[in-house]
């Protein structure tokens, strides 16, 4: 998410602040080493983050989360600052290229995967140990219900992957690696997740744009803010 915003930052005037770094992870706290956050200490602290830095004139605030994990506590604390009078949004940016319910009920890439690695390969290749992938088998085991649910997402699709999450175990309890899916994460390439990047930049920084024209300010001026006014923030 940093780096999306940092590119969509070099597009359209904006600033970027530093990202809250721990999240909602407790599906993951079967791996040892993983820390998590209350959902209400993860509401409280984007609350007053965001309320400091409207102190400071930043009224419009952009939240971009890429953890699904936090979708709602940072819905949540959204809300809280659109009733303290601070503009913010949640950026609901676009999947992967191919993405959609019915390819998530067919590969369940929902963590570590393929798409998730060609991301980070396209973004922090040095981060990632291609190496460990050799000799790579699917060790993730779906629950009866699970099977059951990906039956019926080929008669609705859509009305499958809503159900899907009521049957989501652990993470630990689904996979011993944390790789949670079908795919091979093998065959994620940096092209594959550079396409992606570059899909929710363009969106980012159309909705920068847009926001900008809604409140009468002209690109790289700052001729027609309102009193008080920096800019539009983009924040994690």
């Amino acid at each position: 998410a940093v780096a999306l915003c940092l590119e969509a930052a070099r597009r359209v005037p904006a600033l970027v602040v530093q990202p809250c770094w721990p999240g909602c992870s407790d599906p993951h706290m079967g791996f040892p080493g993983t820390i998590t956050l209350r959902h209400e200490t993860l509401v409280g602290v984007l609350v007053d983050a965001g309320m400091s830095l409207a102190r400071h004139g930043m009224r419009r605030q952009l939240v971009v989360n890429f953890h699904g994990g936090n979708n709602a506590a940072v819905e949540y604390a959204v809300r809280k600052l659109l009733a303290e009078g601070v503009r913010a949004v949640v950026a609901r940016y676009p999947g992967p290229p191919g993405s959609g319910p019915a390819a998530e009920l067919d590969t369940l890439d929902l963590h570590s995967g393929r798409n998730e690695t060609g991301f980070m390969l396209a973004v922090r290749p040095e981060l990632v140990e291609v190496e460990r992938l050799a000799g790579w088998r699917p060790g993730t085991g779906l629950t009866p219900q699970i099977e059951r649910v990906r039956q019926e997402g080929r008669r609705d699709p859509g009305l499958a992957t809503t159900l899907l999450a009521a049957y989501l175990p652990a993470t630990h309890e689904l996979t011993p690696t944390g790789i949670y899916g079908l795919n091979d994460p093998r065959a994620a390439t940096a092209e594959e997740g550079r396409r992606w990047f570059d899909a929710v930049v363009d969106y980012l920084a159309a909705l920068i744009e847009m926001w900008d024209r809604v409140e009468g300010l002209a690109r790289g001026s700052d001729a027609g803010r309102p009193d008080g006014e920096i800019g539009t923030e983009v924040r994690i």
